[in-house]
């Protein structure tokens, strides 16, 4: 199970979700943030993993069905990353089982607001960017929280 610490902005979206008092995270990578930012008239969910700032973008409307489009986003990023079946495997199952919390961490929302300029940039760049292209590239970018490194690069060490 993993646990999704939501902003306020995401949390009125979501409706306060059923099971948002549990906030222990089990999982191998740890909890999540979520956001929402807009582009044009275009809305979309951006979560961030707190542990290696792993980011990926999926459309807004999709944020009520998270349990199935979440873990399924996060698995095409990683495909693309060449990591192999067995862990991505182990991630999605995680991944599939969600709670909501309220507990962002602000460094991990500054880093996510870098990655929302980021995108919009990318967005206004190449119009036509799939939503996995475009959590590939954030995913290259170094990051200073996690020692230059880039979320990628985080997430392979992570899982070795």
């Amino acid at each position: 199970m993993t646990t999704i610490n939501a902003t306020k902005k995401m949390w009125e979206r979501l409706g306060s979700p059923s099971g948002s008092t549990v906030v222990v995270d089990n999982s191998i990578l740890g909890s999540w943030c979520a956001n929402i930012f807009y582009f044009g008239h275009k809305q979309f969910s951006i979560l961030t993993n707190e542990r290696t700032l792993f980011t990926v973008i999926i459309p807004a409307k999709s944020i009520n069905d998270v349990g199935i489009v979440f873990p399924r986003v996060v698995d095409e990023v990683l495909q693309k990353f060449e990591i192999p079946k067995h862990s991505r495997h182990v991630l999605f199952e995680q991944l599939s089982i969600v709670q909501f919390s309220r507990n962002t961490k602000r460094q991990v929302l500054g880093s996510m607001n870098d990655f929302i300029k980021m995108s919009k940039f990318i967005l206004e760049d190449v119009p036509n960017v799939s939503l996995t292209d475009l959590s590939v590239r954030l995913c290259q970018m170094p990051c200073s929280p996690i020692q230059m490194k880039s979320p990628k690069e985080a997430m392979i060490e992570f899982l070795k």
